[in-house]
């Protein structure tokens, strides 16, 4: 696959938190090599496909930061492709969880396979389950929530220092290259709402969650927009945080966020992107204020 670099959902963020030491674990009669998902979740977010062929210099530059920095092709793939450094990648929001119960490709061929064990799986390794409850809508669709308590278990149980290698490359090399700048803008970005913005964006998703409960018309699209044109009333402003996303007040971006700011896990995340800062990137630290 050619390098198609979409923007980021909770997933990609959460991506970034999980550099991981070492151990291993027995879960359901199955061997738990947290070295084995480390890997697998890092070169997942941070590992392409590169093809020199038909790329622009200026998308080389965008999307791979460092074309000499190779890694190993994966087991049975039979490409002419290298494989190298990308910046911070679109990670499906079905992938991660199987990645973190590391769930084998056998299990998932079994047409008998039990996806609630993927739940059970990642509740039992890490101590906490990573899904939170759910709220009915009053729409008729449902909310389903992250446990903020189950990202900073998972987190707790996985971090690692920048000193740590993925093959022969540091962890302090793969963020600075293509991490760094993201978790800058996305620092700037909360600091933004919880201080310029402070009262309209708690006004907003005080609103926001009431209208989810109690209207049976609500359109997250629309109710969105409207935020966003509360939170980002010029485009200056929308075209802020580009390294975080091109235009945070698009629906996508921005109701991510205010997603995870109502089911109560933000604070989780930017909780433990906090420690990531303090280790990898200590000058960030001044970016962050009012959370």
């Amino acid at each position: 696959m050619k390098h198609t670099i979409v923007k980021q959902t909770l997933f990609s963020l959460i991506s970034i938190l999980f550099f991981v030491a070492t151990t291993a674990f027995t879960v359901f009669a199955i061997k738990y090599d947290v070295n084995s998902v480390r890997e697998k979740i890092l070169k997942t977010v941070f590992v392409g496909e590169y093809y020199s062929n038909g790329s622009t210099p200026e998308e080389i530059a965008k999307y791979y930061p460092d074309t000499t920095i190779t890694f190993k092709k994966p087991d049975g793939v039979d490409s002419k492709a290298k494989y190298i450094l990308q910046t911070l990648n679109y990670l499906p929001v079905y992938e991660f969880p199987m990645l973190l119960a590391d769930i084998k490709d056998s299990e998932l061929n079994d047409p008998n396979f039990d996806y609630e064990k993927i739940d059970d799986r990642i509740k039992e390794i890490y101590g906490t389950p990573l899904k939170g409850k759910t709220l009915n809508q009053a729409n008729g669709r449902t909310f389903y929530f992250y446990n903020g308590a189950g990202i900073v278990a998972i987190f707790n149980k996985l971090y690692a220092k920048p000193t740590n290698k993925l093959e022969n490359v540091t962890y302090q090399k793969i963020y600075n290259l293509c991490a760094k700048n993201y978790v800058r803008d996305f620092l700037k970005l909360m600091t933004y709402l919880n201080t310029t913005k402070k009262t309209e964006w708690n006004s907003e998703c005080a609103r926001l969650l009431k209208q989810i409960k109690t209207d049976k018309d609500f359109s997250h699209y629309d109710e969105y927009a409207k935020t966003a044109n509360i939170l980002f009333p010029s485009e200056k402003i929308r075209y802020s945080f580009e390294s975080y996303t091109y235009d945070v007040s698009s629906t996508f971006s921005l109701g991510t966020i205010i997603r995870r700011q109502l089911d109560g896990s933000l604070k989780s995340i930017t909780d433990c992107l906090k420690k990531i800062v303090k280790d990898y990137d200590p000058e960030a630290l001044k970016l962050i204020k009012g959370y």
